[in-house]
């Protein structure tokens, strides 16, 4: 008899469960059992669409058998399955990252745990899938699927609000102090979720972690290996170069105590070390010498931009950033927060920039004396634009048109950017710039009478307190720049020290200058070789007609320079050829007596 014919036959609804183990004995599953339906109208009953709950009319039958079945997992004594699940969230919880919000139970057991991503009950799951149905959700991890960390009883953020936003008791701060200033820390910082190394060597230690197996063992997190530039003998630094180390502080300083011990009678001063100084005695011809930027040196302290990062104390808006033993921080860019200032002479106190950039307004009762204005040279665009006018005459007779010089006119068009670094910047500039737009408006003689404004301009060397008149200005206010928008203080009170201003302003400027000479072609003096020669006249000084100022001063220019008028060597010919292509260097840098010594060279007079 085929099988099919004896499945017919048996009555599919007199099957037993149990006994099912291999050697005799049951297993207790499956857990949840129900009678097959009488009818076919009821198979395939889904309790109709998720409407409001989730399986529809079933919903709540279907959530008591899901919570049955995982009770009776968890609690199973004759299968591994349950434990064994649970015993895999312990373990996956002590493989965690351990964060300031791994303490558990916060205060009840001197705030250490190790399991680092909580504990594991299976009410959790439990109530979870009691939930499901009702659109409810519960943590997996904690004792109440992680209600109580809401109320300060277990791990989370809210149960450790308190210990992480503390400054005694902050990761970050406890690693600052321990790590950069090497200070000793409580308890509380090196146990729980800040496991704060206590070895300098690391920055945190703690129970579990990756570096575990299956939470077995330990997480360290080391320093950088190579934490020392160069030199050899010591441990942590190269006292006899004195070179740049990452060592913290705390480690350099109890290192310069020492330097008696050492035998060194020089002081200890740590420095950085350009590595281009080890190519100064090579000849390279991909890198080129280069000023030591360290220190002083320093674009922040060489052009007066400050550092818009350093630390200080921003716990309160209206008072602004201090230093750490409460003294106010100044404006930032000096330049930028420079004020308007009337006078004769510029004033050379904290102006530097790379490219030096001012905007003098002209006093039209004593054209001596100006009002100065500084910007940061952020400059965004420069065009200096020359025009000259040729009127056509057409004669009788002729098709071509004939051309007599009508003049000359000369415009400039730049723009440039004003950003406020830090809070006490934000007033003065915008106080500069309302100065400057008024300078398109008149001025008004004692005598009533209208007079207008002229202006002097400097950028860099190429224009050196130009004098001509702004035609146009435009103040644009980016929309990617920040507002000011004045908060208040509630401890500190109301804060009038700034106002409702854009960070940052794009200004566009036309400018026309007016010439210290009569704008013609420059008139130049040339001299040179001997008439006999072919080589023509070289120049030897310029006129006064210099559109471009080539300046650094008022009393320094770049066109009487005798550096940059034709020298002697410029005259040399080589004839015939030199044979060794490598002395022409050589040459180029001799004098004149090494010069005539080459009986293949012929020096032009």
């Amino acid at each position: 008899m085929s099988l099919l014919t004896k499945l017919n036959e048996t009555n599919l609804r007199s099957l037993r469960y149990g006994k099912d183990k291999v050697f005799g004995g049951s297993s207790n599953q499956p857990y949840i059992t129900k009678p097959i339906p009488d009818n076919d109208s009821s198979i395939g009953n889904t309790g109709g669409p998720d409407f409001l709950l989730r399986g529809g009319t079933l919903a709540v039958t279907s959530t008591a058998d899901d919570v049955s079945r995982l009770t009776k997992m968890f609690f199973d004594t004759k299968s591994f399955n349950g434990q064994g699940f649970i015993l895999k969230q312990a373990s996956l919880s002590l493989s965690g990252v351990r964060t300031q919000a791994s303490n558990f139970p916060n205060g009840l057991i001197a705030g250490y745990s190790i399991l680092n991503d909580g504990i594991y009950l299976p009410t959790s799951t439990l109530a979870q899938a009691g939930g499901n149905a009702f659109g409810v959700h519960f943590n997996k991890q904690g004792l109440l699927g992680g209600i109580e960390s809401f109320i300060g009883l277990g791990q989370g953020y809210s149960a450790n609000k308190n210990s992480i936003t503390s400054t005694n008791s902050n990761r970050l701060i406890g690693l600052y102090d321990s790590k950069i200033l090497g200070n000793i820390l409580p308890l509380s910082f090196t146990t729980g979720g800040n496991s704060i190394a206590t070895d300098p060597n690391y920055i945190l230690s703690y129970v579990g972690g990756p570096n575990s197996v299956l939470g077995v063992g330990r997480t360290r997190i080391k320093f950088a290996d190579q934490r020392i530039t160069r030199g050899i003998g010591d441990e942590f630094y190269n006292y006899i170069n004195s070179t740049f180390s990452t060592l913290p502080y705390y480690l350099i300083n109890n290192i310069a105590k020492t330097n008696e011990t050492k035998g060194l009678t020089t002081p200890f001063s740590p420095k950085i070390v350009d590595f281009r100084k080890d190519l100064q005695a090579q000849i390279s011809s991909i890198m080129s010498k280069s000023p030591d930027y360290s220190g002083n040196a320093a674009i922040e302290q060489r052009v007066y931009l400050g550092n818009p990062g350093e630390r200080g104390n921003i716990s309160s808006y209206t008072i602004g950033k201090r230093d750490f033993t409460g003294r106010v921080l100044k404006a930032l860019d000096k330049i930028n927060a420079k004020p308007l200032y009337q006078s004769r002479y510029v004033d050379n106190k904290e102006v530097n920039d790379l490219v030096k950039f001012r905007i003098e307004a002209i006093n039209n009762n004593d054209p001596g004396e100006t009002v100065f204005i500084h910007f940061r040279a952020f400059l965004d665009s420069f065009s200096d634009a020359y025009s000259a006018t040729w009127n056509p005459t057409r004669y009788v007779g002729r098709g071509e048109e004939f051309y007599t010089y009508g003049g000359f006119t000369r415009g400039i068009t730049m723009g440039w950017t004003i950003a406020a670094q830090s809070k006490r910047e934000l007033i003065p500039m915008h106080q500069k710039l309302n100065y400057l737009a008024s300078n398109l408006t008149p001025d008004y003689s004692n005598n009533g009478y209208m007079r207008g404004p002229m202006m002097r301009l400097t950028v860099g060397g190429y224009l050196y307190s130009q004098p001509g008149f702004i035609t146009n200005l435009t103040y644009t206010i980016d929309e990617s720049s920040p507002w000011e928008i004045g908060i208040n203080d509630t401890d500190a009170g109301n804060d009038n020290s700034v106002k409702e201003l854009p960070h940052v302003i794009r200004a566009s400027m036309n400018y026309t200058p007016i010439h210290e000479f009569v704008p013609r072609k420059q008139t130049n003096q040339y001299t040179g070789p001997s008439a006999g020669q072919n080589t023509g006249n070289y120049i030897s000084a310029f006129g006064p007609e210099r559109y471009i100022a080539l300046k650094a001063g008022d009393n320094t220019n770049n066109y009487d320079d005798s550096r940059y008028l034709p020298q002697l060597k410029d005259y040399v010919e080589f004839q015939p050829p030199i044979e060794n292509p490598e002395d022409i260097d050589l040459i180029g840098l001799a004098g004149p007596e090494t010069i005539q010594s080459f009986p293949e060279i012929t020096l032009n007079r």
